[in-house]
């Protein structure tokens, strides 16, 4: 009989492994059957904070496929281009492409159009899809493509003939209680790849797929069909799907599947111990996570909870440090005749720089503020997350030491963070800074946009 629950043990080592490995963790969730067994947040983000899902969204997209073909408003075995009439498909590879190919990443195209994208939000990357040739037969080599996602989710409005966002909303989203975000372009195309939805709805959609298609009871999805989904193709040849592919989803070399998206956007489906991990976070190469999930939290499973057993919290973003400020009051003047004043209270620092105003938020803590902290706004695909202000910024930050105050910027907008310093000595204060916010990186020493300081002299 299997073991239930999760040793606390497993989860503190795994926690350990991915902060010596400065991985930068945003929200992990670990349920089995119908029990949370763990769920915490990096702050300021919490379990309902929605977050960019990257290509994990591209899992919760083919649903709709699924649902269409349950209505037989589909066939797996019709061809794509069947779907757009207004193009003329004159590539007879390209034309004979199945919907299961598209599925599978399996087009026969080599070229992906997605690049177009990454420096306008707003291009059509339908019409370059089916601009772009097949040069082998669709359906026998898989190739990762990230046009697919696009061309799956207006195959599936123009089978149901509705609109995909509301047809989500009402068919998936409502009964499992969760919420996915993503624009749609002034074309009218939808915009997967730019979806975010919290912690707690990726772990609704994950426990959707272990379940087969069954939510509190009511059988949404056809398991046949959720079965057919997460069956794993691989081609032995192509080592980066060695553990297989199904539609939209990744096999793990440790058994089950995943929804897997850029950055370390996971949710990790376990058939063998009924539960599922999800895990959201902000690394340029995630790939230790689940190297990580294989080194700890499965084995963990295995053993089972223990009694009287407490859990470790994931930790804030904001930096580490429990030092008191030497001053709490003082007032520097900058090059540019602005002054700069910093009153340090118990719970917050504020920062008057000129005529605007800035908290932060200490001990974990973070402060809402209406702008940007010098930093400016990052925009373009790879800082974009839909649905948030644009000008807000998030304050926290901690004393390192007695003249330190190392502090964090984060803007829900952006997938990035700003990483700040202010430290002053008897004469002068210098406040560095970045120019923008980056991603992907781990300390406050890898922050290589640091823009330098503002130097300002002692009052």
């Amino acid at each position: 009989m299997m073991n239930r629950g999760i040793c606390a043990s497993s989860v503190r080592d795994f926690l350990r492994a991915l902060d010596d490995h400065h991985y930068r963790l945003h929200a992990l969730m670990i349920q089995q059957g119908d029990e949370l067994l763990y769920a915490d947040a990096a702050a300021p983000y919490t379990l309902d904070t929605p977050h960019r899902l990257c290509s994990a969204a591209k899992s919760i997209l083919s649903l709709n496929v699924l649902l269409a073909a349950q209505e037989g408003k589909l066939r797996f075995d019709d061809r794509v281009a069947d779907y757009f009439p207004e193009f003329e498909v004159t590539d007879p590879l390209l034309k004979d492409m199945t919907v299961e190919d598209l599925l599978t990443m399996r087009t026969g195209q080599v070229e992906d159009p997605f690049i177009a994208m990454l420096g306008d939000l707003d291009s059509d990357i339908i019409t370059p899809f089916f601009q772009t040739p097949a040069v082998e037969k669709p359906g026998t080599t898989f190739r990762y493509n990230n046009t697919v996602p696009h061309i799956v989710y207006a195959v599936a409005e123009r089978a149901m003939g509705v609109q995909i966002e509301p047809f989500q909303n009402e068919r998936l989203c409502r009964p499992l209680g969760a919420s996915l975000h993503a624009p749609t372009n002034s074309k009218g195309q939808y915009n997967p790849v730019i979806t975010c939805a919290s912690a707690n709805s990726l772990m609704a959609f994950g426990r959707l797929y272990l379940n087969e298609g069954r939510w509190n009871g009511q059988q949404i999805i056809d398991a046949s069909l959720m079965r057919r989904a997460m069956e794993l193709r691989a081609d032995p040849m192509q080592p980066e799907v060695t553990s297989g592919y199904g539609y939209q989803l990744w096999g793990n070399p440790f058994g089950g599947i995943r929804m897997d998206g850029g950055w370390g956007q996971y949710a990790v489906i376990l058939p063998e111990y009924d539960a599922v991990i999800v895990l959201l976070s902000d690394m340029t190469d995630s790939s230790y996570a689940m190297k990580a999930v294989e080194a700890y939290l499965l084995p963990g499973l295995e053993k089972g909870a223990e009694e009287g057993q407490s859990f470790p919290p994931v930790h804030s973003i904001a930096p580490v440090g429990r030092a008191q400020p030497a001053i709490h009051q003082a007032q520097w003047q900058l090059e540019d005749g602005r002054m700069l004043r910093m009153e340090a209270k118990a719970e917050e620092v504020i920062l008057q720089l000129g005529e605007e105003t800035f908290r932060i938020g200490l001990n974990d803590a973070f402060i809402r503020n209406p702008k940007h902290l010098l930093a400016g706004k990052r925009g373009g695909l790879d800082h974009t997350a839909y649905g948030f202000d644009p000008d807000e910024m998030l304050l926290g930050g901690a004393w390192t030491d007695g003249c330190t105050l190392d502090f964090v910027g984060k803007c829900f907008a952006e997938m990035g963070e700003c990483r700040y310093q202010l430290r002053f000595d008897q004469d002068t204060c210098t406040l560095s800074y970045p120019e923008a916010s980056e991603h992907g990186i781990a300390t406050l020493d890898h922050n290589r946009l640091m823009k330098g300081a503002l130097l300002c002299k002692s009052l």
